[in-house]
């Protein structure tokens, strides 16, 4: 869904370190971490989700304050 310069250039540095098998997404890797292991595309669309969601929040928080 996107594309994190971050996250890529934390994954070089790891591969440099010796881990490989990184999955795409930074959230599945901290997933993964603490044992929580889903499919990597329903954590995309989850995390896809969650962001629209505080997005469209904020919008509509920003217009009801101006609305007043």
């Amino acid at each position: 869904f996107g594309y994190c310069p971050l996250t890529h250039y934390h994954w070089e540095i790891k591969s440099l370190l010796g881990e490989t098998n990184l999955p795409n997404s930074y959230i599945t890797y901290l997933l993964n971490l603490i044992g929580i292991n889903l499919n990597e595309t329903y954590i995309d669309y989850i995390v896809l989700s969650v962001t629209l969601g505080i997005y469209f929040i904020s919008l509509s928080l920003l217009i009801k304050k101006h609305k007043y």
